[in-house]
């Protein structure tokens, strides 16, 4: 608020009252022009992501305010438009150096509307005095080479593009062109750092703007992602391929091989552009499925399983992956549709939903019931109290039995199992072998099915 008494008070405290009411309004707050303190704490709340009502800025335009003392870690880039020194400089730039995701935001960005070149100089002068003094008598060059060495600014366009270009190299040669894992544990671990490499390299490439710089493009054009991809190596289906199917397909693989659900392998990619999921694509797979093992044409349903695994794996979502993948086998395994009445050919003009849950569904009844008929529960718990169990449980922890649910099982199962179950190894087990195996093996269900 400007309190100085001069000619612009007026005028200037009329815009700041338009934008206090615009902004009550826009987030439902009842700032006054004397609850200053207040209103800027609210600002910055949104700002930094911490606001109660989940009501965010995503641009805030100031002259004095926040550009010291305020960190927000998802700021990302600050636009300067006007003549930055000293201290006053290095306060303001460093309100993008706060970094909340390595992968999503590997460093800030500066741009500057005025006298980028001097505003470079002014910078590099800062940096001498607050962050690194052995550059403070050299030239300009190479106090940006320094700076850049140091990790203080980040490197041009060109360095950072050729150290992808090189693990994109990499990782085509051990996937035969981005088409299958590789075969051994040891090369599996390469791939997963490499990727690891890859999603930091890729994400810094983005921060760059798209410029033509001796007559060659560069930089990151959101407009044109594709061409980022070709210039590193890569067809945009290779790219789509190599993020999304075969990154998942790895993180199964390792997790299967170490024993620890998929969620703890740290591999989050960064994609170039947004991947759209074509689900009128799925709704296809899905009718072409059903109308395959209705004519029992073999050939043409190991085709379809195929393409519907390679969808399925490129899904972020593993819950709904697996959904797809169960669906699909429960529906070559004859088991759905259960009406005998389905009519075919099959043409699903509401999409492919409600055929993949209610065939997962069958998957997942038939799994809860040869658990049971194995272990000779089947008259002790039904399939949907099994699933109901199972619905909070947690990967790893023994977590089902505070109610004693479990207990009881094993009691009741205990008395008849020798009778009851229907697989020759578990009528065989003594009576505590019996008890401490379908007690493990309640805890294996549970942990695959949390697992997705």
């Amino acid at each position: 608020m400007n309190t100085s008494n001069n000619d612009s008070q007026l005028e200037t405290n009329r815009g700041l009252f338009e934008a206090i009411d615009q902004y009550n309004r826009d987030f439902n707050t009842e700032f006054e022009p004397k609850d200053m303190e207040g209103y800027t704490d609210d600002v910055r709340s949104r700002l930094d992501r911490t606001a109660s009502d989940g009501k965010y800025l995503d641009l805030v335009i100031v002259v004095e305010q926040l550009l010291t003392g305020f960190d927000a870690p998802e700021l990302n880039t600050l636009y300067v438009d006007r003549t930055l020194k000293g201290a006053g400089l290095i306060q303001a730039y460093s309100r993008t150096n706060r970094i909340s995701d390595q992968q999503d935001k590997p460093w800030g960005r500066i741009v500057n509307y005025r006298w980028p070149v001097q505003n470079e100089k002014l910078m590099n002068e800062a940096l001498a005095i607050y962050a690194n003094r052995d550059s403070a008598n050299l030239s300009e060059e190479i106090k940006k080479r320094m700076n850049e060495e140091a990790g203080i600014i980040a490197k041009s366009f060109r360095p950072v593009f050729e150290d992808v270009s090189k693990i994109i190299g990499e990782l085509k040669n051990m996937t035969d062109r981005f088409q299958k894992l590789p075969d051994s544990e040891s090369r599996k671990e390469k791939m997963l750092e490499l990727l690891r490499q890859y999603n930091l390299g890729m994400a810094k490439l983005k921060q760059y703007n798209p410029e033509i710089i001796n007559g060659e493009k560069t930089g990151f054009d959101y407009s044109d992602p594709d061409h980022l991809i070709r210039a590193l190596g890569m067809q945009p289906e290779e790219e789509t391929m190599l993020t999304t199917v075969l990154s998942n397909e790895l993180k199964r693989e390792i997790a299967k091989k170490k024993n620890i659900p998929v969620v703890q392998i740290e591999l989050r990619m960064t994609h170039v552009k947004d991947i759209e999921i074509d689900y009128d694509y799925l709704t296809e797979l899905v009718e072409t499925l059903l109308n395959q093992v209705h004519e029992k044409d073999e050939e043409g349903i190991c085709e379809t399983k195929e393409k519907i695994r390679q969808f399925a794996g490129g899904l972020e979502d593993r819950r709904y992956a697996s959904q797809i993948l169960n669906a699909a086998t429960t529906i070559i395994s004859g088991l759905y549709p259960t009406d005998p009445n389905f009519k075919y050919p099959v043409k699903l003009t509401q999409g492919s939903g409600k055929v993949i849950q209610e065939a997962n569904d069958i998957s997942m009844e038939r799994c809860f019931q040869d658990f049971r008929i194995k272990w000779g529960i089947i008259d002790i718990i039904s399939s949907s109290e099994m699933r109901i169990l199972f619905e909070s449980h947690q990967y790893g922890q023994r977590d089902l039995d505070d109610t004693g649910r479990i207990q009881e099982i094993i009691a009741k199962g205990s008395q008849g199992y020798r009778v009851l179950s229907h697989d020759k190894k578990v009528q065989e087990l003594s009576r505590i072998k019996y008890r401490n195996g379908l007690r493990d093996a309640i805890y294996e269900l549970a942990d695959k099915l949390a697992d997705y």
